[in-house]
């Protein structure tokens, strides 16, 4: 839907910042408006379920979703600079199963025309604030920390975009929210590069999820209800979710971050430490009700402390590309409760869902082979995605948490691509191989591969035309596996501005 408050205030930046004045120092103010025209169409290939989210016909479209990216940039003055982006997209509608859906309230918006606005930055920096080397970045803004390309296992101060997440869309793979607040950054006058920064966002922000998120979890409750109750002989139950325990929208609880950078013998190195909540809801209370005449389940969601201290590393050694990260997670010791109330009272189990450190790391190396104009081969290991969980032995024990999937546990991933451009770097060929283990001792039966055929094609300057096909095939326990039913062919066209 058309969200009227915020497309007024867009507008409104836009107007100021193209009418501020510039300092006298500077002959001619820098405003530059840029952007990018975009259109990302999917199919799937086969039918299937899609992991509960997306059930699906061979030939139906997966996403079709057309965007216009508005990009403001320049100089306010000679040490004020300013940046802007806002998202104008249209996504396709899918399901109308009543007069009511598309009927426009305001004669343009509607589920059949589904328009949304995305206010992804608006920030200014001051330089050299009173003294040199001393920045300032005020506003909304991503602040990216780590080395790795795509997964950075000490990326936490943004929350990643669950919503996009699945779309399979380039553009959306592993995207962060942009957060409101503040960037200080001071580059120490040394000889090598050491600089500090340090964050801090004014309030909690959670992970956007993927449609459906809510039915799945209820689903996940409702068949451990059913396991209970079948053997009583008691009817099927109700399932519910509800979130108890979000942050408060107030300073104590925004997201710092302080992080250490130079360069050393040509590598770059960072040590970081971030405070925060962890962004997607875990479980704090599980309540089974046996003593009414229809049985019910009802989780209770929240988002808990997290404190990640990070380590990252990235240079050259003979011309072979090489970068590491490792994070250490400290989760809040915290306790969920599952309560059982039966007609001879009630039972209740108390325990840990997250208690101890665990770790994530990446490593991956890079290299241009001599080939033509250039064979680029780029290969990356994972331990860990950004919603996998080191859970306790009490809570598998109970929960059953300790899986792959969704909120599941720590796993594998091994990635590499091959990419080759010709004709002027007009053509770009590139195939991708994702390789995720879930369990070694039992290889076969946990493990799912990601092939990814891709050609991308510059007509002309300023346009591009790309076009691949992602296959799954493996174990439906992992969390790739659960899309081996949703094989896809994408279309992208993009022109920029």
């Amino acid at each position: 839907m058309i969200r009227k408050p915020a497309l007024c205030c867009a507008g409104l930046l836009l107007g100021v910042l193209l009418a501020l004045p510039t300092s006298g120092s500077r002959a001619e103010p820098y405003v530059r408006l840029g952007g990018t025209v975009k259109l990302y169409t999917s199919v799937f290939t086969e039918s299937g379920e899609g992991a509960g989210f997306l059930p699906h016909d061979a030939g139906d479209f997966a996403l079709t979703r057309t965007a216009l990216w508005l990009k403001l940039n320049g100089y306010a003055s000679d040490n004020v600079s300013f940046r802007a982006r806002v998202d104008l997209i249209y996504t396709a509608g899918t399901d109308y199963d009543s007069i009511a859906d598309i009927e426009a309230g305001t004669g343009f918006s509607s589920e059949v025309q589904d328009f949304d606005l995305d206010f992804r930055e608006a920030s200014f920096k001051v330089m050299d604030l009173m003294v040199p080397g001393l920045d300032l970045i005020v506003g909304r803004q991503r602040v990216r920390w780590g080395t790795s390309d795509d997964y950075n296992v000490i990326d936490n101060l943004n929350p990643v975009d669950y919503a996009n997440l699945y779309s399979f869309d380039p553009d959306y793979f592993v995207r962060h929210e942009p957060m409101d607040g503040f960037v200080l950054e001071y580059l120490f006058p040394f000889d090598f590069d050491l600089k500090i920064q340090g964050v801090y966002f004014i309030s909690f922000k959670p992970s956007p999820l993927p449609d459906g998120f809510e039915s799945y979890m209820a689903l996940e409750q409702q068949q451990a209800l059913d396991n209970r109750t079948a053997p009583l002989g008691l009817p099927p139950g109700t399932s519910h979710v509800e979130l108890a325990d979000v942050p408060d929208y107030n300073i104590k609880n925004g997201v710092f971050g302080i992080r250490l950078s130079g360069n050393i013998l040509n590598f770059d190195l960072g040590l970081s430490y971030f405070h925060g909540f962890q962004t997607l809801p875990l479980p704090e209370t599980i309540v089974t009700d046996l003593t009414t005449e229809i049985p019910s389940i009802t989780g209770s969601y929240g988002y808990p402390h997290l404190d990640v201290v990070g380590f990252d590393l990235a240079g050259e050694i003979y011309s072979v590309g090489i970068w590491a990260e490792v994070g250490v997670y400290i989760p809040e010791k915290q306790d969920t409760v599952v309560l059982v109330h039966t007609p001879l009272g009630d039972m209740e189990d108390r325990f840990p869902l997250l208690d101890r450190p665990y770790t994530k790391f990446t490593i991956g190396f890079d290299y241009t082979f001599g080939v033509g104009e250039g064979l680029y081969w780029n290969t990356q290991f994972n331990r860990g995605f950004y919603d996998e969980f080191h859970y306790t032995k009490e809570a598998d024990d109970i929960l059953g948490v300790e899986r792959s999937g969704f909120l599941g546990k720590l796993d594998d991933y091994y990635l590499t691509y091959l990419e080759y451009s010709f004709l002027g770097d007009t053509v770009t060929v590139k195939l991708s191989f994702l390789l995720e283990v879930a369990d070694y001792g039992d290889f076969a039966d946990n493990t799912t591969w990601l092939l990814t055929p891709e050609v991308k094609f510059i007509p002309f300057d300023g346009t591009s035309i790309e076009m691949a096909y992602i296959a799954f095939n493996g174990a439906t326990s992992t969390k790739m596996g659960a899309f081996s039913d949703s094989d896809i062919v994408y279309l992208l066209l993009k022109a920029f501005f």
